[in-house]
């Protein structure tokens, strides 16, 4: 069954086939979209990624994979607040896909409180709407898919920027 193409694509309701097909297409306009946050790894002491739900997987994977790359902490959050430390050199990416995600707004008003550095990650909604009014910066991903499918949109501009920061090659 798993290598007869047509049963899975009649089963596959959501097209998660193809959107795995198209994921190698969706890193390199992920990458893309991410291209104009320039920012200054001297800037920071520890950074923050926080999403919830498939929006927080990316975060997760970045937590990992800078584990041994980084030489300033990288943390995940999935609530709604911050830890205590965050302050005006804490960098604080805040992800969610469609943008309305409660956790995820409660972190970005949270990091504004505390003066932290944030890059929003979304497709619309108030998180887009809260960094266009606060001129931060925000990563529009394109809309349309489910979370968990939107993965390379999520992770990849994250993975990017921390890059450049730490001037390490993905």
């Amino acid at each position: 069954m798993l290598d007869n193409i047509n049963l899975i694509k009649r089963i596959d309701c959501s097209d998660m086939l193809g959107v795995v097909e198209n994921f190698p297409n969706q890193i390199n306009e992920a990458v893309s979209l991410a291209e104009d946050v320039n920012l200054d790894s001297s800037d920071f002491s520890n950074i923050i990624i926080g999403g919830m739900g498939g929006s927080g997987i990316s975060g997760d994977i970045t937590e990992i994979y800078f584990k041994d790359k980084s030489r300033i902490p990288v943390y995940v959050n999935k609530d709604y607040n911050l830890p205590s430390w965050v302050d005006k050199k804490t960098l604080v990416f805040v992800i969610s896909y469609s943008g309305n995600t409660e956790e995820s707004l409660g972190m970005l008003k949270h990091a504004l409180n505390k003066k932290a550095t944030i890059i929003g990650i979304s497709s619309d909604g108030v998180l887009e709407r809260l960094c266009y009014k606060n001129n931060l910066y925000h990563v529009k991903v394109p809309r349309g898919f489910q979370p968990r499918a939107a993965l390379a949109y999520l992770l990849f501009p994250t993975l990017y920027i921390l890059g450049e920061i730490f001037e390490v090659d993905l």
